[in-house]
């Protein structure tokens, strides 16, 4: 369990190995037009989107997992 382990201690961005993340999305270049179209498509289906937000927002989920909602939908 999480509970169980001794969290990490990082040391703080250095500006010359590590940066924070402000930072780094700076330095990738990442550059998205206006007007794009959503990249996450639901299901049309009845309850798709109370599914999803179950899975991906509620609770400790921080991480987006299409595996777990996928499964949902079978």
């Amino acid at each position: 369990m999480s509970s169980e382990c001794k969290p990490i201690d990082y040391p703080l961005p250095d500006g010359k190995l590590s940066f924070d993340i402000l930072t780094s999305v700076s330095l990738t270049g990442t550059n998205h037009a206006e007007n794009q179209p959503v990249h996450l498509q639901l299901p049309k289906e009845e309850g798709a989107r109370a599914r999803h937000t179950e899975t991906n927002v509620s609770g400790e989920s921080s991480i987006l997992t299409i595996s777990a909602f996928l499964e949902g939908m079978s």
